[in-house]
């Protein structure tokens, strides 16, 4: 099922991710989980949907920062 981006991103800042300001153009994201340096790379499409597999991205990701 396609999540919308800011539901990714309120998931990402409640297990700790910041995002990275002025990181240059382009349509990409990156986030960062100060204490463990996990990180993950989160698309901003022209659409508010985002494909599943970047779904999968950001709950590996999270999991992984939590397991630390």
């Amino acid at each position: 099922m396609r999540r919308k981006l800011r539901d990714l991103e309120s998931d990402l800042k409640a297990a700790g991710f910041s995002r990275l300001a002025g990181r240059g153009k382009g349509s990409h994201e990156l986030w960062l989980h100060p204490s463990t340096g996990a990180k993950v790379l989160v698309p901003r499409p022209k659409s508010d949907l985002l494909p599943d597999y970047v779904d999968k991205q950001v709950q590996k990701a999270i999991e992984q920062s939590q397991n630390v």
